[in-house]
């Protein structure tokens, strides 16, 4: 019986263990759950909180999961600003241009536009180019 009584006071004491680990790591704040919760702020989470400035926005990374306020469009690269989000603070991979005009303020990575050659231009250089190849060949013949 003695054992019995210990039986149970061990599995009881191991529940409100568990419980209590439970309870306490669901009362911990989650920065990215949506709620700005005791213990999360600006500098810390600013994927719940937002940021302090107006006109700075929350981006993360895996350098930064919680989040950094940064300014898009400011000349700084910030840490969490890539070609992706902020072409026009951290430029574009090679062989993309970044155009300002495209998702404003944030710029878009995008392939350099094609040289313009006018046809008109063109063909009569085709032209010319071919009668002095003409004009060679009935000189050498004469």
């Amino acid at each position: 019986m003695k054992n019995l009584a210990l039986a149970m006071a061990l599995v009881l004491c191991l529940l409100v263990a568990t419980v209590s680990a439970a309870e306490f790591s669901n009362s911990l704040p989650i920065c990215g759950d949506g709620l700005c919760d005791v213990g999360e702020d600006t500098e810390n989470c600013c994927l719940d909180c937002g940021c302090p400035v107006s006109g700075q926005e929350c981006s993360a990374n895996s350098e930064y999961p919680n989040g950094l306020c940064h300014v898009c469009g400011d000349g700084v690269q910030d840490p969490v600003e890539n070609g992706t989000n902020c072409c026009v603070d951290a430029g574009c991979p090679a062989g993309l241009e970044c155009d300002p005009s495209i998702n404003i303020p944030y710029g878009k990575c995008e392939p350099p536009p094609a040289p313009e050659f006018p046809i008109v231009a063109t063909a009569p250089v085709i032209a010319s180019i071919a009668l002095v190849f003409a004009y060679g060949a009935t000189k050498r013949k004469s």
